[in-house]
């Protein structure tokens, strides 16, 4: 892997055309080295090289100790722990930067940092399954916020308010509090949008795609990830477009749209690969869009190649559910059914009813072709039982969603 020397990547920075898309620095410090180290960090958003970010950090914070930034510390070690939240092998060194930052609350007036560290404390902890802990995050990052909404005419404050309710519902969402995770997301994407901050407005629609994804609502989730298309091109925010298109990818995967399913994927894998992104999640999805065609050799081919520690929780239903169908085509009866009860229990365990309804379907065919009619009949009546559960979730959510829609809107 290639890295850029720090001095090239600060020279950049005073290169790097506008159109690139860059997010908002903080207010300047007067200091000019520790500034521009901001500025690159920035500019890095560009390239998306997950080390080089790392690196960059660590350079940023050592410069921050040098001139005794206490503030910017603190949201610099809260900023270093969100690194890790998608890196699950390291997700003890996320909560090792997030306590160093609460470590040094008590040194600052600093309620902006006080919430980021809090808001990625509960993130972190509903991570890790924690329900209580985040929710106590949640509320210690909510009450720091408080000062700040009298200054809703500041742009910086709209921003970080913009950033405050993405975060507060990407923390509820993966806590499965659908509902209250829409109505943040309501919250603050016109205020993203007024203040034309691109990235953030384009982590809201990658988030409320996947919420609708999520919900069993395909069409409403694919209408979101095609904005994010739309807001990413030309090279801007290269790793959000290969999210969006593996999303993509996998909801025309799930839909039976395999040709169109198949276009997604590669341009994800391109676009992984011109980024350095670990290749793992979109082997996955290619293994699954070979499984589904019976083409057992080629879903095998991408699936030995999947490192399971790159997955996040949900994925990892997917890849047994992926391999399942792999050896089913094989014909290898009981292999397929140990990889679809694995399956089963992770989905389980996450409480994901579109995964759970997808491995309820997989099971049963496993079990007819083993002619365990008895133990078939009884996955088959607990599927029947889910269907009807999401059809009426799904229009019970659809009126939630305008409720919250109609309560932002009057709050605005």
């Amino acid at each position: 892997m290639r890295y850029w020397p720090l001095n090239f990547i600060l020279w950049v920075c005073c290169l790097a055309p506008a159109s690139w898309g860059v997010a908002q620095a903080p207010p300047p410090t007067g200091h000019a080295r520790y500034d521009s180290l901001i500025q690159a960090g920035l500019y890095l958003q560009f390239p998306q090289d997950v080390v080089e970010m790392r690196l960059l950090s660590e350079a940023t914070i050592i410069e921050a100790k040098r001139l005794d930034l206490t503030n910017e510390l603190i949201r610099l070690y809260a900023e270093r722990g969100k690194m890790y939240l998608d890196d699950a092998p390291l997700l003890d060194s996320c909560l090792w930067f997030l306590k160093k930052a609460e470590s040094m609350l008590s040194q600052a007036d600093y309620p902006e940092g006080e919430t980021l560290t809090y808001l990625y404390q509960g993130w972190y902890y509903s991570v890790v399954s924690d329900s209580l802990r985040a929710m106590r995050n949640l509320d210690r990052a909510k009450q720091a916020m408080q000062p700040m909404e009298a200054a809703m005419e500041d742009s910086a404050t709209t921003r970080m308010l913009g950033r405050f309710y993405l975060n507060l519902g990407s923390i509820y969402q993966a806590m499965n509090h659908y509902e209250r995770a829409m109505s943040h997301y309501l919250h603050g994407l016109p205020l993203t949008q007024r203040i034309h901050d691109t990235i953030t407005t384009t982590h809201y629609h990658v988030q409320i795609g996947e919420l609708y994804r999520l919900l069993n609502q395909p069409d409403l989730a694919r209408t979101e990830f095609e904005k994010v298309l739309s807001l990413t091109k030309n090279g801007v925010m290269p790793k959000r477009r290969a999210w969006a298109q593996e999303q993509l990818g996998e909801l025309l995967l799930t839909q039976g749209n395999l040709p169109e399913a198949l276009a997604h994927l590669k341009d994800a894998l391109h676009c992984r690969r011109s980024i350095l992104l670990p290749l793992g999640p979109i082997y996955l999805q290619l293994g699954r869009w070979h499984a589904q065609q019976g083409q057992a050799d080629s879903a095998r081919a991408y699936l030995t190649q999947v490192d399971t520690a790159e997955l996040h929780y949900r994925f990892k239903t997917q890849y047994f559910i992926a391999w399942a169908q792999t050896q089913l085509a094989y014909g290898h009866l009981e292999h397929a059914q140990s990889y679809a009860l694995q399956g089963e229990a992770y989905a389980r365990q996450q409480l994901n009813k579109s995964l759970l309804q997808q491995v309820l379907v997989l099971l049963v065919q496993v079990l007819e072709a083993q002619q365990d009619w008895e133990t078939a009949f009884r996955y088959q009546a607990e599927l029947a039982t889910w269907d009807r559960r999401l059809r009426d979730e799904s229009q019970r959510r659809t009126i939630v969603e305008m409720e919250a829609k109609f309560d932002s809107e009057r709050r605005e």
